[in-house]
């Protein structure tokens, strides 16, 4: 039986694999468990502590105390934290790409601001304490400005966007999509405003929550019981992030404005689409692939690298006679959003090299762009960050 602490045996183990691969590209998944349920209970352990009784990890000491659950959990927290860093440090961080994603809201006794998130809005809810979890994408190479997303995303979104960073279409692998790629969003480039949502059953807290944009729809009942009679409340998160009776949009006497009325209709038509027999995400064939090849010339279109104008495309090979690929290419506009594209080439053809000329593959038969002309963006890594070339109306959807 394993007797050390979880989280470096989880990074021992992930760091092994990791060395296994040799040179052959990984995926490596890591589901780490804590910080957990840090109490006197003997499998959810505190970190290592050294001869004076304080938590150490890679050298490094802990300064708090270990007198609450609420210090065992920040000790956890803290631990988890040190471990990672030892993991980030042995990969190459050029040529991977990292994704942090929470998995759930923070447990009941250990939220920090009770008025804000009550212990009742926090893990297990459907409420923003229960649902709102921290996701830090880093892609090979880093960005050159971090930023933030305000954007509401999903896990259900890290399939595409993996498939995305290596240039390949998810619904070429047979699969059912329900979500969405996030390399738009990572290259600053707005997605168009989609629901995403959330639910719980089974636990005594049954209920499913729906967001777009800052509007979030709470509906509370047993999708799996019929008898079960809904209750709603309906909230703007830009005005608040308490979710109460005093700013429920449905609360008597309250009169909803037209871009409410608008956006909580569309709440409830999706609330009814995810609760219809018809649907089954399981099974349900995905909506069939139609693929164009498109190939474009980026003869005389100036780029952008952090507001800066560069004059030309990137020659084929750098300096020291590596190939210089394109990062992305990405089909749509600032209105519409941008969708990508994938299997492209600096080809005439797809055969032929050339400078200045880039080959891709767009599926019209899945997108959500409506037929019209709509820019080509064509990203190439750089030191300073990406290099991105605009070909306006460069795309023709039929």
């Amino acid at each position: 039986r394993e007797t050390n602490y979880a989280t470096t045996v989880n990074t021992d183990d992930a760091i092994d694999f990791i060395s296994d691969q040799g040179t052959d590209p990984w995926l490596c998944w890591i589901g780490y468990n804590a910080p957990h349920s840090q109490s006197e209970d003997p499998r959810f352990p505190v970190p290592p502590v050294n001869g004076t009784g304080s938590v150490e990890m890679n050298g490094e000491v802990y300064g708090g105390t270990l007198d609450t659950n609420r210090d065992r959990y920040k000790a956890a927290l803290w631990a988890l934290d040190s471990e990672i860093g030892r993991l980030l440090s042995y990969v190459d961080l050029d040529n991977t790409t990292v994704i942090l994603l929470g998995d759930n809201g923070t447990p009941a006794g250990q939220v920090q601001d009770d008025n804000l998130f009550p212990s009742d809005h926090a893990k297990g809810t459907i409420f923003v304490g229960g649902v709102h979890v921290p996701c830090i994408i880093r892609p090979a190479g880093g960005l050159s400005t971090p930023r933030v997303i305000e954007s509401p995303i999903q896990g259900v979104d890290l399939f595409p966007t993996m498939c995305g960073l290596m240039g390949i279409d998810p619904t070429s692998l047979g699969q059912v999509v329900e979500g969405q790629s996030l390399v738009p969003l990572m290259n600053g480039i707005s997605n168009p405003d989609r629901i995403v949502f959330a639910e719980t059953f089974g636990g005594g807290n049954d209920g499913r929550t729906l967001r777009k944009g800052d509007y979030k729809l709470n509906i509370f009942d047993d999708p799996q019981d019929d008898t079960d009679v809904p209750s709603m409340e309906f909230y703007d998160l830009s005005q608040s992030l308490e979710e109460n009776p005093t700013n429920d949009l449905l609360r008597v006497g309250n009169v909803l404005s037209a871009e409410e009325t608008t956006v909580y209709e569309e709440l409830l038509a999706e609330n009814e689409r995810l609760s219809s027999d018809e649907i089954n995400f399981m099974t349900d064939a995905p909506i069939p692939s139609e693929f164009v090849t498109t190939s474009v010339d980026l003869t005389g279109v100036t780029g952008l690298q952090n507001g800066e104008v560069i004059a030309s495309v990137p020659a084929l090979t750098n300096r020291i006679g590596g190939d210089v690929s394109i990062q992305s290419v990405m089909i749509g506009n600032e209105i519409d959003g941008h969708l990508d594209a994938v299997n492209f080439s600096r080809t005439t053809d797809g055969e032929t090299l050339d400078r200045f000329w880039v080959t891709f593959d767009f599926d019209i038969g899945t997108s959500s762009l409506a037929p019209g002309d709509y820019d080509v963006v064509v990203q190439f890594p750089g030191n300073g960050g990406p290099r991105a070339f605009t070909l306006v109306n460069g795309f023709s959807h039929p």
